[in-house]
């Protein structure tokens, strides 16, 4: 079971969490399911593009990611103080976009309402409070959870739970801790017998950063002829 949220997050604080997310049933998150044939290959793309929507909504940097066929894991850094520097109308308009992304089953953004942004405005305190949660780990990790599961639901013809408990997190104090965690999430894929070497983990943060870098070396090689 997870540890209580309030006595891992630290609100308010820069800081660098793990989270993990596993599915509860038996049917596969991602990828092809061996008892019923049906392939989920799709979803770690949906996943993956949900991850860089709300991160681009909230202040939380995503540093490590892995997509697994029945988990997922995330390694980002929290930005409350990038929150401070947001004015009231665009903390309002973040939220409120998010809400609806949660519930939404394409992932698409939609702006909310002039109206709508006005009326938060004016609750007291309710800025404040979503200044908060905007760098609250719990909240995107929930946000993501709640859409992943919908969607999920929706596509299998289900209802009831999809996740098997709340996300696990713990924090991440200091850059070996980070570095060893970071290592175990790049490597996650060929841990778990999905691919055979780090070019092949195309669901994770080493991938990406593997095609980084091939494609800056076919740039600087270009520039150099």
């Amino acid at each position: 079971m997870s540890n209580p949220r309030s006595d891992v997050v630290r609100l308010g604080a820069v800081a660098v969490y793990h989270c993990v997310n596993r599915c509860v049933r038996r049917a596969f998150l991602c990828g092809k399911d061996p008892a019923t044939g049906i392939d989920y290959e799709y979803r770690r793309d949906w996943i993956r593009q949900m991850q860089e929507t709300l991160a681009a909504l909230f202040a939380i940097e995503v540093g490590f990611r892995g997509e697994l066929s029945n988990h997922l894991h995330l390694i980002f850094r929290t930005r409350p103080d990038v929150v401070e520097s947001w004015s009231d109308k665009d903390v309002v308009r973040r939220w409120l976009t998010i809400t609806k992304l949660a519930k939404s089953q394409d992932g698409q953004p939609k702006p909310p309402s002039k109206a709508r942004i006005a009326m938060e405005r004016i609750l007291p305190g309710r800025v404040k409070k979503l200044r908060e949660n905007l760098s609250n780990p719990s909240w995107f990790m929930g946000v993501l959870s709640e859409y992943i599961g919908r969607r999920s639901n929706h596509e299998d013809g289900c209802t009831g739970h999809f996740w098997e408990d709340r996300f696990d997190c713990r924090e991440l104090a200091d850059e070996a801790s980070i570095l060893v965690c970071g290592i175990y999430v790049d490597l996650n894929q060929i841990r778990a017998g999905e691919a055979f070497t780090p070019e092949m983990s195309i669901h994770t943060s080493a991938y990406d950063r593997i095609l980084d870098r091939a494609t800056r070396l076919t740039q600087l090689a270009t520039n150099a002829e």
